[in-house]
């Protein structure tokens, strides 16, 4: 039986206190329940004046007030006040591994790939929780098609959380492919951009699993540090895909893909480049499920690490001299692409 979550349906309820962050669409705010001392929440509050993606909102409730799962962010109620809606949901005290990443780059003074807060060890915790996420929402139903590192937190305890269902699909049981292109360019699979293969499947999140794992060892997801978003869109469709021998199947990967991201040139462990290659597989349905993703040489070599493992990351940007956790927003924010 799901734990029982505290529901919020009035802003009575709730005690503000500061501003988390601002968008076009509202902003988020920090606030604790009343009803339920030292419990701190995040309020999104959207202005549905603004806001003309209204069929995402509902989408995002809808998802996240069925989800529950400790990989996954609580959802506590929505409501709406004037021509505000205000969503509820559970604090992430952390930040998002995009902040971490950032906050890495900002402290350290060695180039991000010689930095050694974030092991492969920790990698791999940070993989496996996404790749629960996922095995839970695919099993529901459900792509997520916004995979990325804005959009996984993680709390001081080291708990990590996948956020934002705004542009989730619900996969009707007699329909296993959607049709539009959403999501952020860098880590969008190439059936999603070029809308091939009949549409695209669950097997979309993988792939963005495989540009995660490599932007939390080179601080930057796939692509990025080549071309510009709307660039590498155009790009990643035309990959030539050539049929290579694995095990007793072939599988088709784009060497031209591998060698551009320089995958095979990484400094990593032979597991790690796997993984990360099986990702990338171009055709999806010959691309590993999350649940045999978590069964991979890369997640289960970590397995007796639980996810408190992740506090050092905290303590070790603290040796560095970081006053916060959390690096200061950057102005080159990747917007995610939603074309229907």
């Amino acid at each position: 039986m799901p734990t029982e979550r505290p529901k919020v349906k009035d802003l009575s309820e709730l005690q503000l206190h500061q501003q988390l962050g601002k968008g076009a669409y509202g902003a988020v705010y920090l606030a604790s329940l009343k009803a339920v001392p030292y419990t701190q929440v995040a309020a999104k509050v959207i202005d549905l004046e603004l806001e003309h993606d209204i069929n995402g909102v509902n989408n995002e409730i809808m998802i996240l007030s069925s989800c529950f799962l400790p990989q996954i962010t609580s959802y506590y109620g929505s409501f709406v006040r004037g021509c505000k809606l205000w969503i509820v949901m559970e604090y992430i005290d952390g930040g998002s591994l995009f902040d971490l990443i950032k906050a890495i780059k900002h402290n350290s003074t060695k180039p991000y790939a010689e930095q050694t807060i974030i092991s492969e060890g920790h990698i791999s915790v940070m993989l496996r929780e996404v790749l629960l996420a996922l095995e839970y929402l695919h099993d529901q139903g459900q792509i997520h098609r916004d995979l990325k590192s804005q959009n996984i937190l993680m709390n001081m305890l080291g708990e990590v959380k996948l956020s934002d269902f705004g542009v989730s699909a619900q996969l009707a049981s007699n329909f296993s492919r959607r049709n539009t292109t959403v999501g952020t360019p860098y880590w969008m699979a190439p059936e999603v951009i070029a809308n091939d293969f009949g549409g695209h499947s669950f097997k979309a999140d993988i792939w963005s699993i495989g540009a995660l794992a490599y932007e939390l060892i080179t601080a930057l997801p796939p692509l990025q540090n080549l071309y510009p978003p709307m660039v590498a869109l155009s790009k990643i469709p035309k990959l030539n895909r050539v049929a290579h021998k694995h095990g007793r199947n072939k599988v088709s990967y784009s060497m031209e893909f591998i060698d551009t991201i320089k995958l095979r040139e990484l400094t990593v462990s032979d597991s790690f480049k796997d993984f990360m290659l099986k990702c990338f597989i171009i055709d999806p349905s010959a691309r590993p499920s999350a649940s045999r993703l978590l069964k991979h040489r890369f997640i289960t070599k970590y397995a007796s690490k639980d996810t408190s493992t992740l506090v050092t990351i905290f303590e070790d940007l603290k040796l560095y001299g970081n006053k916060s956790t959390k690096a200061k927003p950057s102005p080159y924010y990747i917007p995610t692409i939603n074309e229907h």
